[in-house]
């Protein structure tokens, strides 16, 4: 945005006194305006100038790319465009006249990267040597045929949603050129007709090739442009209840823009979120909370309203600053608290939860309830001490799943991430099922979809579902552990967002289109480093994402004492005290070793988490009464 001005200006001085001539898209655009309304979208100017810019370039080149963050509208705007000049097409449009310029599209959708080079473009098995067509041979003949074979006219757009980098793009450069011949190992060459184009969606060309880029348009689409006001305004339109309406229009005028502002220049995030996405599951989260069982009944005229502004809070304090770190939250507090007195004074407002019944802020700590005493023979690991932390994660968690959110739980290691979606699982209703997937370096895009599938059955051809007509939770843990590819992308996790978006993937085996129902997708993962690794905030957007703080040492000695007291209950009487003084040393202990102990090139397993603070309790937990009678001998 800030380059035009520039760009314009250079245009200026060097063609000066010229005007540049304005097409009519009239028609164009008051049928992109409809298919927005149609699709709950908000056709600002920003948008529907780069509808026309996508369409222009589309006659220009037959080569494209739509270049930008997450959030800039990159599919929104191609998939307006193409539903706009079918119902512009003159065999399809409504009045029967429709105009001639424009015709109806088909498109093909592909992540080149959640498949292999040999999937992708064909290969040679290694044993027979016999010759497999890749998944884009297959779509690139069916383009070609329903042109030359079935004689249609309709528009074929052949659509790479993934990462660009060199070494499955170089292959594509006879394509992109005026040869337009898509040339494959065996040999073959398949000329492609004028009918068909190619799209990219790309999130930035920093892995593409100057000889790639050379030869396909371009159109960048920011974030800046579009912002999130639209967003918030088709969500408000689609609503009914003008009072809620009207209350809620309020409270993202005095919090939205100011909150988001204040986040992105005060706080830290272990896993950046980009500013839609944070609007976006604040939205999400309201509406899963906001409901008649929770206060928000129509019936109750306007005494409900002050319940919709506090599930509104709610929904804000956890969807913005339910992703930043433990300093983050307590500034987040504070600027919450100026510019509203409304919260208690005591601790900061993630320690309360909003009570539909007392209409007022509760502390979580009200619904821990009595002490937690573990079952008989329990294993260690399997003892789960409820805290506020897993409390209030897992409610804010369950609200995302229960409007078939995908969901993302980051923290360090040890935090307790796994353990608050097991227990979220092992709570599902019986109409849900899951399945628990480990990442790890060895993960491939390959395993993981035989995996799920695995786990689905075949309604319909290349339509599958959960088995027994149930809804399928795939809980992955260590999501970003994966291996990087050469140019820096994980495999898994595009074949995942390219079933997020489109609802489908690919059979590697017959190339065909495997539509994946009721599957909805739980993460966990510590941030990046040791191992773990950053990836595209393309995927990181269809997720949302919880941060899981490092538990301060009271939620650390209730949750060790109480374990420990548990076991002493059985010894002699002078023992029995020593649970909380145990416990507090102990916590003390690992406090200054994690502090002082710091990792060095020379140390760098110097490396602690809870999870040793754990295991000197467990340890502990072995003694047995018959060989620890006496203070000394326990210590």
């Amino acid at each position: 945005a800030e380059d035009m001005v520039l760009f314009n200006g250079i245009s200026s001085d060097l063609f000066p006194g010229c005007e540049v001539p304005k097409p009519d898209y009239t028609d164009l655009i008051d049928a992109i305006k409809l298919e927005c309304a149609a699709a709950n979208l908000v056709a600002t100017e920003a948008f529907l100038f780069k509808c026309i810019q996508i369409y222009e370039v589309s006659v220009l080149r037959h080569g494209f790319m739509t270049v930008g963050p997450a959030g800039g509208a990159k599919t929104s705007a191609k998939n307006m465009l193409l539903a706009a000049q079918a119902k512009l097409d003159p065999r399809y449009a409504a009045d029967g006249e429709g105009n001639a310029k424009y015709t109806a599209h088909k498109q093909y959708v592909i992540n080149p990267k959640a498949i292999t080079m040999g999937q992708l473009y064909g290969e040679f098995d290694e044993n027979t040597h016999e010759w497999t067509d890749g998944i884009l041979c297959v779509l690139y003949r069916s383009a070609v045929k329903e042109f030359s074979e079935f004689g249609r006219t309709e528009r074929q757009w052949l659509v790479f949603d993934g990462p660009v980098d060199a070494l499955w793009i170089e292959s594509m450069n006879t394509v992109l050129d005026d040869n337009k011949l898509l040339t494959l190992i065996n040999g073959e060459r398949i000329a492609m007709p004028p009918q068909v184009s190619l799209l990219f969606e790309v999130e930035d060309l920093s892995v593409a090739s100057p000889a790639t880029v050379s030869r396909a348009g371009m159109i960048y689409m920011n974030t800046e442009d579009l912002g999130w006001q639209p967003f918030v305004t088709s969500w408000l339109e689609r609503k009914t209840d003008a009072a809620m309406v009207q209350t809620l229009r309020r409270m993202v005028d005095k919090y939205m823009g100011a909150t988001l502002e204040f986040k992105r220049l005060n706080c830290t995030e272990s896993v950046p979120v980009d500013q839609l996405s944070s609007v976006r599951y604040t939205c999400a989260l309201f509406d899963s909370l906001a409901t008649a069982e929770n206060g928000v009944d129509p019936s109750e005229g306007d005494e409900r309203l002050p319940l919709v502004e506090m599930w509104f809070i709610y929904a804000l304090i956890w969807a913005m600053g339910g992703t930043v770190d433990e300093e983050g939250r307590k500034k987040f507090d504070m600027f919450l608290r100026e510019l509203d007195a409304r919260y208690p004074s005591q601790d900061t407002v993630f320690e309360y939860y909003v009570d539909p019944k007392k209409k007022a802020w509760t502390p979580w700590e009200e619904k821990l309830g009595a002490a937690y005493r573990p079952a008989p023979d329990t294993p260690f690991f399997k003892m789960v001490v409820p805290t506020v932390d897993t409390l209030r994660t897992r409610a804010v968690l369950d609200a995302y799943v229960r409007v078939g959110r995908h969901a993302l739980l980051t923290g360090n290691v040890g935090v307790g991430k796994t353990l608050v979606i097991e227990g979220l699982l092992a709570a599902l209703p019986s109409s849900k099922s899951s399945v628990t997937i480990n990442f790890s370096a060895q993960t491939g895009a390959k395993s993981l979809q035989e995996t799920i599938e695995g786990n689905l059955e075949k309604r319909t051809k290349g339509v599958f579902a959960p088995v027994g007509g149930k809804k399928l939770a795939v809980f992955c843990d260590d999501l970003n552990m994966p291996a990087k590819s050469v140019f820096g992308f994980m495999p898994p996790l595009e074949l995942l967002k390219l079933w997020m978006d489109n609802g489908f993937w690919y059979d590697r085996q017959r190339q065909e289109v495997k539509h994946v129902k009721d599957m909805q997708l739980l993460g966990a993962m510590a941030p990046p480093g040791g191992g773990r690794n950053a990836f595209s905030q393309r995927i990181m957007a269809v997720f949302a994402t919880i941060n899981m703080t490092n538990p301060s040492d009271a939620q650390l000695h209730r949750i060790y004492s109480t374990l420990l007291n548990d076991k002493l209950a059985s010894f002699d009487d002078q023992l029995k005290p020593l649970g909380d003084p145990i416990t507090k040393a102990t916590i003390e202990l690992y406090a200054n070793i994690a502090e002082e102990l710091l990792p060095t090139p020379s140390k760098s397993h110097y490396l602690f988490n809870t999870r040793d603070l754990a295991k000197v309790i467990q340890g502990t937990m072995q003694a047995t009464r018959q060989y620890y009678d006496s203070r000394d001998a326990l210590l």
